[in-house]
């Protein structure tokens, strides 16, 4: 396994790169409050992360803000986020090619997807590239709703929110 630099470096001067592997990332963000609760704000968020860490099939990298989950399989990220929605967290889930590397699991466009969505989303909500569901069927009862044309300027690409009527 590589460092994220080397991957870099490798690009850069367009040398061979190791054989990428496609993932589903959830990137999950808190809300500012759960960090705000002086020395149990900090164990809030660690007890958060334990307690989706222990309920999800997927590798993990916390950080203080939320974490990012990866999954092998889409419509096992796409069943776990769905999930997680019914909680105040803020959250991105995209899919595709990208790289294993040491500290950081897995680095690829749809890390940067998930996690710019996740940023900019609002409680409870789970936001995806529109792309994405071209060719990919939802689960019966969930909804898909276009993004708002001013947030698509501001994330740079179509995205949409998925609503859980079931």
């Amino acid at each position: 396994m590589m460092n994220l630099s080397d991957v870099f470096e490798k690009h850069l001067l367009g040398s061979p790169l190791p054989h990428p592997k496609i993932l589903a990332v959830l990137a999950i963000r808190y809300p500012l409050q759960y960090g705000l609760e002086g020395t149990t704000g900090l164990s809030s968020i660690y007890e958060l992360n334990a307690r989706i860490i222990s309920n999800a099939e997927a590798s993990a990298l916390t950080h203080p803000l939320g974490m990012y989950l990866f999954f092998n399989e889409p419509d096992e990220a796409i069943d776990f986020a769905l999930r997680l929605s019914s909680n105040s967290f803020c959250l991105g889930l995209s899919w595709g090619e990208g790289f294993e590397v040491e500290d950081e699991i897995w680095m690829g466009a749809a890390r940067i997807e998930a996690d710019r969505l996740a940023f900019l989303g609002k409680p409870s909500q789970l936001l995806c590239p529109m792309n994405l569901f071209k060719d990919h069927t939802l689960p019966q009862g969930v909804g898909l709703f276009t993004g708002k044309k001013d947030m698509t300027r501001q994330v740079g690409f179509d995205f949409c929110e998925l609503v859980d009527y079931r």
